[in-house]
């Protein structure tokens, strides 16, 4: 089966890829990425986060295999995923596109967790319209700006 305990931590806005090692792996395996909150095997982890941006949410197979066969490859990824708001998500596995993937119990197995790296969510603006105002941006824990 995949390794579990992954961490990653792609930059908030910039497309991604989610690669998943381990041995058994297929090329019609199914994740989904979930709020931090949704356990994975029960209802909810079959939707993907809101957080993600809809047109980029891994709903197929892997676009990238490798291994022996296809019932046994030790990688899998993803490609070209984004994530849009700074929150913690999990990542659910479901393999061999057990019963067609589409209930929360089909993606039981926890692969792990992705935190991107960017602004903190800690914000808050007050300003009054055509008047000046200042805003200041810091960096979440783990991440740094640049420019």
């Amino acid at each position: 089966g995949p390794i579990q305990g992954q961490v990653d931590r792609p930059a908030i806005a910039v497309p991604f890829s989610y690669t998943i090692t381990g041995w058994g792996l297929s090329d019609v395996d199914r994740i989904r990425i979930v709020d931090s909150t949704t356990i994975c095997g029960q209802a909810g982890a079959e939707v993907h986060s809101l957080g993600l941006e809809a047109s980029t949410v891994p709903n197929g197979p892997p676009s990238i295999v490798e291994g022996d066969t296809s019932l046994n490859r030790t990688s899998v990824s993803w490609t070209n995923i984004i994530a849009r708001e700074m929150r913690k998500f999990r990542v659910c596995w479901c393999a061999h596109y057990y019963l067609g993937c589409t209930q929360g119990f089909h993606f039981a197995l926890d692969i792990g967790v992705i935190n991107p790296r960017g602004a903190s969510n800690t914000t808050s603006i007050e300003a009054i319209p055509g008047r000046p105002f200042s805003l200041t941006v810091t960096a979440a824990v783990g991440s740094v700006l640049s420019g």
